[in-house]
């Protein structure tokens, strides 16, 4: 099977910080079995700080958006605090692929995005 690249964006909307993903070249939105936030500190390994995952892998159609830190049936939310100023990786598994977006949160929550898959 041959890996489908998914477009991953991170955005603040009002309150929250959203994450929206689709695929490169197809336009049906995938079903999803992992969305990872990693923190990158300078001279560390990024650290996992939020994981909404599937118990068993199977991805799970969730309409292409996930609001951070919200519960979502079928798939389980492990540790998942508020962000904190500093730089991001939200990395995304869906059916077939992957995709990932860098970012900046600000101590005033805005957020900058950086590069990503499908830019």
């Amino acid at each position: 099977m041959s890996q489908l690249a998914a477009k991953v964006k991170v955005e603040r909307a009002g309150t929250d910080v959203v994450v929206t993903f689709s695929y490169l070249n197809e336009p049906t939105l995938p079903p999803v079995s992992r969305i990872m936030f990693r923190r990158d500190i300078p001279g560390r390994e990024p650290e996992s700080y939020c994981v909404l995952r599937s118990p068993d892998d199977r991805p799970i159609d969730i309409g292409g958006r996930w609001v951070y830190g919200t519960k979502v049936q079928g798939l389980v939310l492990d540790a998942c605090p508020n962000l904190v100023p500093g730089h991001y990786r939200a990395s995304v598994m869906v059916g077939g692929g992957h995709g990932t977006r860098y970012f900046e949160y600000l101590a005033d929550g805005r957020i900058v995005p950086g590069w990503g898959d499908g830019d």
